[in-house]
This record gives C-alpha cells, sequence and structure tokens, in this order.
C-alpha cells in the first residue's frame, strides 16, 4: 500500500510541476545584444565603424567576415556591454556578399554570435572589358561592299544579268 501511495505523490507531483512551469522552446534567444555598421557596402582596404550591444563588460569580443580568412578585429565591452570599434576590410576581400559576426560572452557568460550583412565592392571603378566595335565595324562596311558588287539583277524576260555601275 505505500509504494502505491508513494507511485501515486509521484505521479500527482510530476503533472503538477508539468502543468505549472512555464513550457520553454528552442529558438532564438530574446532580448540579445544588435550589431550596426557605419557603412554597408565597404571596398576593400575601407574602413567602417563597428558597434555592437549585449556584451558582458569586460570581456574580449571578436570581429570577422565570412569571406574572409582570419580576425578583423578585437574590442573590449565597456560598463554598460557595448563595444564600439574601427575595421579595415582587407585588400583580398572577396568581392561581394559576406557576413560579419561579432562574437564573445553575454551578460550571462553564455557565447553568443551577432551577424549582419556586407555588400564588399572593389578599389574605384572597374573599366568595362575593351569590346571590339572598330574591327566589327570595318568587318561589316567589307561584307556590304562585297554584296553591292556582287548584285545580278534579273531582267523582265528572266534573263540573268549583272548590274553596272
Amino acid at each position: 500500500m505505500r509504494a502505491g501511495l508513494r507511485a501515486g505523490f509521484f505521479v500527482v507531483g510530476a503533472f503538477a510541476l508539468a502543468v505549472l512551469l512555464p513550457a520553454t522552446t528552442a529558438g532564438a534567444a530574446t532580448g540579445v545584444g544588435r550589431v550596426t555598421v557605419s557603412n554597408p557596402t565597404p571596398t576593400r582596404t575601407s574602413s567602417i565603424n563597428v558597434t555592437s550591444t549585449g556584451w558582458r563588460p569586460g570581456s574580449v569580443v571578436t570581429i570577422t567576415l565570412s569571406t574572409t580568412h582570419g580576425l578583423l578585429g578585437r574590442a573590449t565591452a565597456d560598463a554598460s556591454g557595448a563595444i564600439r570599434t574601427a575595421i579595415s576590410i582587407p585588400s583580398e576581400a572577396p568581392v561581394g556578399f559576406g557576413v560579419l559576426s561579432v562574437n564573445g560572452l553575454t551578460p550571462g557568460g553564455v557565447p553568443q554570435e551577432i551577424v549582419t550583412a556586407l555588400s564588399v565592392g572593389s578599389l574605384g571603378h572597374t573599366p568595362a572589358p575593351p569590346r571590339p566595335w572598330l574591327a566589327v565595324s570595318l568587318l561589316m562596311a567589307i561584307a556590304t561592299l562585297c554584296l553591292l558588287a556582287s548584285v545580278r539583277v534579273v531582267a523582265p524576260d528572266g534573263r540573268l544579268t549583272v548590274a553596272q555601275g
């Protein structure tokens, strides 16, 4: 009888915990920090300012770009958990879309990564590839002259004659 009573209390207790405790689901954490950049479309070798919040005060935060190998910068979070630093886009960074990642610890000590998109451009204006317009025009003119020189005229009676100019 005692074993059945204990089992009953266990079942009731487990049911009470399941009903009374709020359910949590996996997914993105709420209230995490943010990251902003001064220029979301920088060019190679340019410098941009990175500002981010939501970090453990005094902890080191690292900054990387998905399209390059290596670290772009480090910053130490201030007393409010914010960082502000300037980073340089490497000259070997590929032109196009990339993801800027800021990694460190939350105020609670949990590792976090905050990302934002960057679109890296090339230095200055990239000239268009040369097009052979002069050569194409010259060939068209020669072809036209050849066509005009070989015009044949069909007489009304069906005889083929060469046009004379």
